[in-house]
C-alpha cells in the first residue's frame, strides 16, 4: 500500500512431530490462541518501536504480518483473528469452553464500546472517534411539532491490547463534548488526529443538521495520557504522510456553508465555487506549506502516493498528479471514459473503477503502475460479480475477501424477493497473482465457536 506499517516479522519455529492422533477443532483454536500468546511476550521481551510517521485510516489498517484481526458485529461484537500459517479463524480467546458473549471473554466488545481497530508496534488499538459523543432527544409537543434538543453522550476512547487479547487497558479518554477523527497519524507513542466541536442547527420543523464550530489537529501522547493542540484544522481533513509531514485537505468555502442549510441546491453550487487547498505541516516544526490549490470541481479523489498526490478533476476521463516536493503537475494516465472512480494505492499501483449505475455495483476496474504507468484492465471478481478488494497484505500475499454465500431467495413483508449473505470467504492471494487476475486462492476456514 501506499504508506506500509511497519510491523515486527516475528518467525515461530514450532518443533515436534504427530503423536497419533488428529487435533480437535477446538484443541486447534487453543493451539493458534497459544502461539499469539507466545509472539505477544516475545514483543514484551523485546519490544521494538517505530517512530516513523503512519497513516491509519477506516479500512485500511491492519496489516500485521501473520494475520488479520477484525470485528465480526453479526451477532455479538467480537474481534475475530485469522491465522495465515494454520488458514484457520478464531475467536480472539483462548479460554477453552467459551461462549463469547459476556465480558468476561477477551473477544467481546460491549454494545457502544470502541468500533475501530487498527495494529500499530505489535499492539492492537481499538477507538470509538464520534459515534457516541451526541445524544439527540425528541419531545413531541401538544400541537405535534417535535422538539429537538442534544446533549453529551459517551466521550471517544482510545484502548490498547496485546495481540492476543489481553491486558486491555484505557490510553485516552476525549475531552467532554469532543468528537474523534477517524484517521489518525502515530509515530511512536505519539498519534495525531482532530478533535472537533459541533451544534445541532434547525432548518426546519422537526428537522435539524449537524454543523461544525470547532476543529483543532493535535497530538496525543498515548503513554501519559496528555495532549496538545498542533493548529486549527477547520474544514481540514489529514489524508496522509509524507516524511516527517501530516498531509491536510482543507475545503476553502466561497461562502459560510450555514447559510444554505436550508437550500441544497444554493449548497452544492457554493461548494463547487469553493476552492480545494492541499498543505502539508512539519510535525517537529508546526509549519504548514501549501502543496498545491484548485477549484473543487478540478480536484476530487485525492489519494497520496509515495511522492505525489493523485486526483482527478469532476467527470474527466484522465488522472492528475502533483509532485509533493517539486508542486510539479502533470497527467497520470488518460482513463477508457469518464466518471471513475480511484479506489487506492496498493504496492505502488493506483487501482480504479466504474460503478455500474443500475446495480450498484463495479462494473469495470483498472489499475495502473505508478513504475511503468501501464494502465492495465484488472479482472479480479467474485462468483457473484463482485470486486475482489484487498483487506490486509504482509510482505507476499494480499488477505482478501473471495466471495459470499447466499441464503435461499424468499419474499419479503413488501413483497420483494430477497437473499441474504449466509457467509463471507477469504483467502490468501499471491500478490504477482492478484494483479494478473488470476484466482488462485488460499482459502481460509471460517470459525465455528
Amino acid at each position: 500500500m501506499s504508506k506500509k506499517i511497519i510491523i515486527l516479522v516475528i518467525i515461530v519455529i514450532i518443533l515436534g512431530g504427530i503423536i497419533g492422533y488428529t487435533l480437535t477443532p477446538k484443541e486447534e483454536k487453543n493451539k493458534i490462541a497459544n502461539t499469539i500468546s507466545k509472539i505477544t511476550e516475545s514483543i514484551q521481551t523485546n519490544p521494538i518501536v517505530d517512530e516513523e510517521l503512519t497513516f491509519i485510516t477506516t479500512g485500511k489498517s491492519n496489516n500485521y504480518e501473520n494475520g488479520y484481526y477484525y470485528i465480526d458485529s453479526n451477532e455479538n461484537s467480537n474481534i475475530k483473528y485469522f491465522d495465515y500459517a494454520t488458514k484457520k479463524e478464531i475467536y480472539l480467546c483462548n479460554k477453552p469452553n467459551c461462549n463469547h458473549d459476556t465480558d468476561k471473554c477477551s473477544s467481546y466488545l460491549e454494545i457502544g464500546e470502541n468500533r475501530e481497530m487498527f495494529i500499530y508496534n505489535n499492539y492492537i488499538y481499538l477507538t470509538n472517534s464520534n459515534g457516541s459523543t451526541t445524544t439527540i432527544n425528541a419531545t413531541m409537543g401538544d400541537d405535534g411539532a417535535i422538539d429537538m434538543t442534544s446533549e453529551s453522550g459517551k466521550t471517544p476512547t482510545i484502548y490498547r491490547m496485546n495481540l492476543d487479547g489481553t491486558n486491555k487497558e484505557k490510553l485516552f479518554e476525549c475531552p467532554s463534548g469532543v468528537e474523534l477523527a477517524s484517521s489518525y497519524v502515530l509515530s511512536g507513542k505519539n498519534m495525531y488526529t482532530c478533535f472537533s466541536k459541533s451544534k445541532l442547527v434547525e432548518i426546519g420543523r422537526n428537522s435539524h443538521a449537524s454543523v461544525e464550530t470547532e476543529k483543532k489537529l493535535v497530538k496525543i501522547d498515548l503513554e501519559s495520557g496528555k495532549y496538545e493542540e498542533i493548529c486549527d484544522a477547520k474544514e481540514k481533513t489529514i489524508i496522509g504522510t509524507y516524511k516527517n509531514n501530516i498531509i491536510l485537505e482543507e475545503i476553502v468555502y466561497k461562502e459560510d456553508p450555514e447559510k444554505f442549510l436550508k437550500d441544497d441546491n444554493a449548497s452544492i453550487a457554493n461548494l463547487r465555487n469553493s476552492i480545494i487547498k492541499i498543505s502539508m505541516i512539519d510535525i517537529a516544526t508546526k509549519k504548514e506549506i501549501e502543496i498545491i490549490s484548485k477549484l473543487y470541481t478540478e480536484m476530487e479523489q485525492i489519494t497520496v502516493g509515495t511522492n505525489e498526490l493523485y486526483y482527478m478533476t469532476q467527470k474527466a476521463d484522465k488522472i492528475e498528479y502533483v509532485n509533493i516536493e517539486t508542486k510539479q503537475t502533470g497527467i497520470l494516465s488518460d482513463l477508457p471514459k469518464k466518471n471513475a472512480y480511484i479506489q487506492g494505492i496498493y504496492d505502488n499501483k493506483l487501482q480504479y473503477l466504474y460503478y455500474d449505475s443500475q446495480y450498484a455495483t463495479v462494473g469495470k476496474a483498472y489499475y495502473i503502475d505508478l513504475d511503468t504507468k501501464e494502465n492495465k484492465e484488472f479482472k479480479l471478481f467474485d462468483s457473484n460479480k463482485i470486486l475482489v478488494e484487498i483487506l490486509a497484505e504482509n510482505k507476499d500475499y494480499y488477505f482478501v475477501r473471495t466471495g459470499y454465500e447466499m441464503g435461499k431467495e424468499y419474499t419479503t413483508w413488501a413483497g420483494t424477493k430477497q437473499r441474504d449473505i449466509v457467509k463471507t470467504n477469504y483467502g490468501l492471494i499471491k500478490k504477482e497473482d492478484y494483479w494478473n487476475s488470476i484466482p488462485n486462492y488460499i482459502n481460509m476456514q471460517n470459525t465455528d465457536k
